[in-house]
């Protein structure tokens, strides 16, 4: 999870662009497709059939982003993203 500015869903003007966090090198390549499985009933949480129904509505069924690994490595709890385009 990234922590930005503001209530946009600025990943996606990430596709195309090479990312690091920590000393890990990801290609964004495209948004993430969401399933069923965010409505399931998770540890804690109840069913929330209406997951789905809003990130249809609101973003195309599609939340987060797909990378390719690039350069493995560790990424650590508050470490630093760099070099975003777009």
């Amino acid at each position: 999870m990234v922590e930005t500015d503001g209530v946009d869903r600025v990943e996606e003007h990430w596709i195309g662009s090479r990312i690091t966090i920590g000393d890990v090198r990801l290609m964004v390549t495209s948004r993430a497709t969401r399933c069923v499985m965010v409505t399931m009933h998770q540890a804690g949480l109840d069913a929330a059939p209406e997951m789905l129904r809003a990130l249809e509505r609101e973003n195309d069924l599609c939340l987060g982003m797909y990378a390719g690994v690039e350069r493995p490595g560790h990424v650590v709890v508050r470490a630093p993203l760099s070099g975003v385009t777009g």
